[in-house]
Formats: structure tokens, sequence, C-alpha cells
């Protein structure tokens, strides 16, 4: 959609990315496109025996390695992301009957704050003045 009007659709081969070659079930991938066109993805996996949410980005052709943005003791699930007008990424996910919330700011992740303790399926945004908005199942 631009400017109020759809633009022509157009046909595209569709490919397989690897983004980990971790053996274990990754699961709830979401991606976001930031404002230089960086691809984001985000998705639950286990680390050892514990599941985190991790996020890697697609640059340059290639994959960054994976981060793990979520902490120890945290079990998370359906992760959904949003980039905002300045490239900051604003993560969400679903961890012990709650809500959690993340942000980016380019180097590090914020550490996760519960946003409502009773709660699941979350979905976030972030509108052209850079305000978030996040939305959940009660």
């Amino acid at each position: 959609l631009k400017a109020g009007t759809w633009t022509k659709a157009f046909k595209t081969e569709l490919m397989n990315w690897y983004v980990t070659d971790d053996p274990s079930w990754s699961l709830h991938a979401a991606a976001a496109c930031d404002t230089d066109g960086t691809i984001h993805v985000v998705w639950s996996d286990l680390d050892v025996a514990t599941r985190h949410i991790f996020q890697s980005s697609w640059k340059e052709g290639k994959w960054a390695a994976p981060q793990k943005v979520t902490q120890a003791g945290d079990q998370p699930d359906e992760a959904t992301l949003a980039s905002g007008p300045h490239g900051e990424l604003h993560l969400a996910w679903y961890d012990h009957g709650g809500v959690w919330y993340s942000f980016f700011n380019g180097r590090e992740w914020s550490r996760g704050i519960a946003i409502d303790t009773d709660s699941s399926e979350p979905f976030i945004v972030s509108d052209y003045s850079g305000g978030i908005h996040l939305a959940w199942s009660k």
C-alpha cells in the first residue's frame, strides 16, 4: 500500500533461510524490518533445558549469530516483534502466565518487564511517531 493505493502485485520465489542450526525445536518465530532495511527475527528455542527467546538479523547477505534475549529462569514463548521509526526493536512474549516486554537500543536488550501477569498471546506494533502498541488475550 503506497499513498492510499495498492501497488501492483509481483511474484517472488520462496526461499528457505536457516537462522539457527540448533537441533531442538525452534518455535513461534516473528520478524520485523527496520528503517535501514535490516530484517530482524525472534524465536523461542531451548538453551540446554531452558526455553529462551533468541534474536538474529539479516544484513549484507548473512544472518548474525543468534543472541539470547531472555534471562535465566524464564520459560518464554509466543514472541512478537516490532521495529520503531528510529531502528529500535520492541519485543513482547508470553511467560509464566503473563505478557513481558523488552527493548533493543541498538547495542543490547533491556531486561524483560512484566506487563500483565494474567494474559497470553501478545501482539506488538510501532506507529510512525514511535508509539508502541501492545495487545494481548485475557
